[in-house]
């Protein structure tokens, strides 16, 4: 679990260096404008669900939702497993936040902070994205 940990770790890192030096070699004017023209065109995009036991299912899902713009997921923490389906987490939380973040559709990945059915509230209000896209549930239209 230790390796899996600093494997994500020493990837977020390189990716905030090469991040900084973009920020160097670009003038400040080009960077602001060219955020500014990003976050213009692409939309936010917010999926949340416990997905324990990642599936095809849940990538179909991802890339549908990814359609719309930078896909944001929302992983049910233990806790929440616990309280809606009544068992423990197959797999705990870190796992399936890590396996989530390697999905070449996901921008990024979080455990929601709250519990219950809306365990992402907090975060919605605070990341208020375009697009919160709905899974689908078996026997449901």
């Amino acid at each position: 679990m230790g390796s899996i940990l600093n494997r994500r770790r020493r990837s977020q890192a390189e990716g905030r260096i090469y991040h900084y030096l973009r920020i160097f070699l670009l003038s400040p004017g080009a960077v602001v404008s060219e955020k500014r023209k990003y976050l213009m065109m692409v939309k936010q995009v917010l999926v949340s669900g416990c997905f324990d036991m990642l599936h095809s299912g849940h990538i179909a899902f991802f890339e549908e939702a990814a359609k719309h713009g930078d896909l944001h997921v929302a992983v049910g923490s233990d806790r929440t497993i616990s309280e809606l389906k009544g068992r423990s987490a197959v797999n705990s939380e870190i796992e399936r936040l890590y396996v989530i973040e390697a999905v070449g559709c996901v921008k990024g990945a979080f455990v929601a902070a709250g519990s219950g059915i809306l365990d992402f509230r907090d975060e919605l209000s605070t990341m208020q994205p375009d697009i919160v896209h709905r899974q689908r549930r078996r026997g449901l239209s």
